[in-house]
């Protein structure tokens, strides 16, 4: 069975329908605003406020969020662990095309020296089973090279983005483990 999958090319759809929001709405707001100056003056500003809202938002949904790493460190203290662990989570990887940011953030997480690597799914997102495959084989060079190498090993997990039966052949020869 292959994960549910909405059809179409949402990510096509999801990408026409935000440049219309961040890029179609402000602009014509924005020449609402200058067509209405002459008679109305400063009240037209009112209606650039939501245009640098809207420019604002996209900014921050298409060049800063996408890519923030967020890294947060915990300590737990427990009477069942003798010496200190480090564990370190790679979460929600969602790619279409693995390359130098994957790389990076791979090479973050090997900074941290882990005991044991925990790979929690959703490492590929692809609408079909061609481009699925195409992202992990884009992917395999980054783990090979970038995955940090713990002596407790590196574990994975089916996210809701894997196509059963085939995310975890990838894993295999890599160092990681699918369970």
């Amino acid at each position: 069975l292959a994960p549910k999958r909405f059809p179409g090319d949402v990510f096509a759809i999801m990408n026409l329908w935000s440049w219309g929001v961040f890029v179609g709405a402000p602009l014509a707001f924005a020449g609402l605003g200058l067509t209405l100056w002459p008679t109305h003056g400063r009240r037209t500003l009112l209606g650039l406020v939501p245009a640098l809202g809207l420019v604002a938002i996209g900014i921050d949904a298409f060049w800063i969020e996408p890519r923030w790493l967020e890294v947060t460190e915990l300590e737990i203290h427990s009477t069942k662990v003798d010496a200190p662990l480090t564990i370190v989570v790679l979460s929600d990887i969602q790619t279409d095309e693995p390359g130098d940011w994957e790389r990076q953030v791979f090479a973050r997480a090997a900074s941290f020296d882990p005991d044991l690597v925990l790979l929690p799914g959703d490492y590929i997102q692809a609408d079909d089973l061609q481009a699925y495959r195409t992202g992990w084989a884009a992917l395999e060079p980054i783990l090979d090279e970038a995955l940090p190498r713990a002596p407790l090993g590196a574990w994975a997990v089916q996210g809701n983005v894997e196509w059963p039966g085939v995310w975890d052949q990838y894993l295999e020869g890599h160092g990681v483990r699918a369970i």
